[in-house]
């Protein structure tokens, strides 16, 4: 999952990559956190979308609400959460359809809730999938069930049936929501929520996915161990 925090000021940047990094520490999720001080570095880092972004509004010469506004017309899956002093923009805020408003000085309550919310949202996005016919797929993300790349080719299960792509598996960890979707094994991708066995070395998946076994490699099951039980809300 990708992340941007963009705000002027250093001790507001710092202390929300901190309550991000506490947050996706504390669910055992993979987060890649980026932060701007500046409207233009964040437009610059755009090539490869964000998941996720806490904007501030007053960005010095640039105007988040403008900016906000320039991102979801490129982007329309990016979560945006606006953290501002001025409370007075919550109209225009409103109307891009951002997630959450915060005003200043953000709590570690606060952020911690609007990243869950963003949580919940990304996993009602569609994913791309791009066939070999060279047609572009919109999948649901909460019907994917699991990905498995074998030779140069990626099988993505779905509640649809069953689709191949050429676009590594590595991309779709990148795209795929790390709250729900976790690396048993480097050639699987597995939504959590599909599981109803997990022992040491093997996942079963729930009907009707219930012939499937997804392997778990040494290296992996401590990790995956944490993030499923996360997910499940076991604290161990």
């Amino acid at each position: 999952m990708r992340i941007a925090i963009c705000d002027d000021r250093e001790e507001d940047r710092e202390a929300l990559r901190q309550y991000a990094a506490d947050f996706f520490s504390e669910k055992n999720m993979e987060a890649e956190v980026s932060v701007f001080a500046s409207g233009e570095a964040l437009r610059g880092a755009q090539g490869t979308p964000f998941d996720l972004i806490l904007l501030d509004i007053e960005l010095g010469d640039d105007n988040g609400i403008r900016l906000a506004g320039d991102i979801l017309r490129k982007h329309r899956n990016t979560v945006i959460i606006v953290v501002t002093s001025y409370g007075h923009y919550l109209d225009d805020a409103m109307d891009l359809h951002v997630l959450r408003f915060i005003t200043k000085p953000a709590t570690r309550e606060r952020v911690f809730s609007a990243l869950a919310r963003a949580l919940s949202e990304l996993e009602e996005h569609t994913l791309p999938v791009p066939l070999l016919s060279h047609a572009i797929l919109q999948l649901p993300v909460g019907e994917i069930v699991y990905l498995e790349a074998h030779m140069k080719r990626v099988t993505v299960c779905a509640v649809g049936g069953r689709y191949e792509t050429r676009k590594p598996l590595k991309e779709f960890r990148v795209l795929l929501p790390a709250g729900c979707f976790g690396v048993p094994h480097a050639s699987f991708l597995v939504n959590l929520h599909y599981i109803r066995e997990f022992s040491r070395n093997e996942i079963k998946l729930a009907r009707p996915y219930d012939a499937v076994r997804i392997p778990v490699t040494n290296r992996k099951q401590a990790l995956f161990r944490k993030q499923f039980m996360a997910f499940i809300g076991e604290d161990h």
